[in-house]
């Protein structure tokens, strides 16, 4: 007899993700995370309103937000291009994102991938 329960692939996903936090683990929806961050070998996943320190890496986040609308912009940072606010002029010729709900913060963009951000965009 087959199993009534269909098995769900993490690309195919159910568009949540499980994170932990203030001492339990909580359901993200994976549309309203605004940009991950990797430091001192740990991801801040950064919703509007909450920042969630997971130990998983950005490569881990990068491979299963895949077609999720996602882009990784620098070696340190994956951000949810619905919530990119605008691309601004950095140092040394460079540029730097500014995302919604963190418009005090700009986010460095790689040299290599402002051609495919900039092409998203037009």
């Amino acid at each position: 007899m087959k199993s009534l329960e269909k098995e769900i692939s993490p690309e195919e996903g159910l568009g949540r993700i499980m994170v932990q936090g203030n001492g339990r683990l909580q359901i993200l929806d994976i549309s309203g995370i605004v940009y991950i961050e990797t430091a001192n070998r740990t991801c801040r996943i950064y919703t509007a309103r909450d920042c969630f320190i997971q130990n998983e890496s950005l490569n881990y986040y990068e491979k299963r937000l895949k077609g999720q609308n996602f882009f990784r912009i620098h070696k340190s940072f994956l951000v949810n291009l619905a919530f990119v606010k605008e691309l601004i002029p950095s140092y040394n010729n460079g540029h730097a994102v500014v995302m919604k709900y963190y418009e005090k913060t700009s986010l460095p963009v790689g040299r290599q991938q402002i051609r495919d951000l900039r092409r998203m965009f037009e």
